[in-house]
């Protein structure tokens, strides 16, 4: 298994906190994001860890290459969407995915749940903020298969009440059907189809899910917290929870 950490956004979100800085090199506690995200992945005992970035995030490039050298950096050069990201890394090993810019306190560890199926760690929220996630479909409730993840679902319409918390693992199996769909989408737009080149996760699970690859949500259960360092909200969030005394 492998760990891959998406890091190429632009962050734009953030700019006003960030300024001229990556959003994953923002100081929580003693440390940039990014670190403890790293830290989270050792946990899980991958082979490899992968950071995808892009080469404009220079402060970000240069944190990794002298902190972490072990750490393999890969690049997305264009904004094509969070499949794509991890479709840069290129092996058929399963992975596990850990959005860069998202904080989980205290640390989980994923050690032992790799196998053949995939999953993706799932939080209950309030139903006024559904529509701000991808939310979970499940086949026959909490915890069983996933059906699909609608994205940032209408008022009243959400299919339940969890939503998509930043943390994938993926199967052999998936990524290579991952691969496959940026390859052909990437072939159809080089040829002058009408599809965008973007690949989003979440349309790509639930197409893999119709071809009867099976998805199950893995729910996020106190004490463990996300925090979206991405928002300014759940970086304050964050600093406050490190501010009293939590620790990784």
């Amino acid at each position: 298994m492998i760990a891959i950490l998406p890091a190429a956004g632009k962050g734009s979100r953030m700019k006003n906190i960030s300024g001229e800085h990556s959003k994953e090199m923002l100081e929580l506690g003693r440390h940039p994001v990014i670190w403890w995200v790293i830290q989270e992945a050792k946990l899980s005992l991958p082979d490899s860890i992968h950071v995808v970035s892009h080469p404009s995030k220079r402060d970000l490039n240069e944190y990794l290459a002298k902190e972490f050298p072990e750490v393999k950096i890969g690049w997305q050069t264009e904004q094509l969407g969070l499949g794509h990201a991890i479709s840069q890394v290129v092996d058929n090993d399963e992975a596990m995915v850990l959005l860069a810019d998202t904080v989980l306190l205290p640390a989980p560890s994923f050690q032992g749940s790799a196998g053949k199926d995939c999953w993706v760690l799932c939080e209950e929220v309030q139903e006024e903020v559904s529509g701000l996630y991808g939310m979970i479909q499940w086949k026959s409730g909490p915890q069983s298969e996933v059906q699909a993840i609608v994205e940032k679902p209408k008022a009243g319409t959400s299919p339940s009440r969890f939503a998509v918390s930043a943390r994938y693992f993926l199967s052999a199996e998936m990524r290579l059907f991952l691969a496959t769909e940026v390859r052909d989408r990437e072939s159809v737009s080089k040829n002058g189809g009408k599809n965008s080149p973007e690949i989003g996760l979440s349309e790509s699970i639930n197409k893999a899910i119709q071809c009867d690859v099976s998805f199950f949500g893995k729910i996020l259960l106190p004490p463990i917290q996300r925090f979206d360092c991405g928002s300014a909200d759940g970086y304050q969030s964050a600093l406050n929870h490190i501010e009293d005394g939590v620790q990784l």
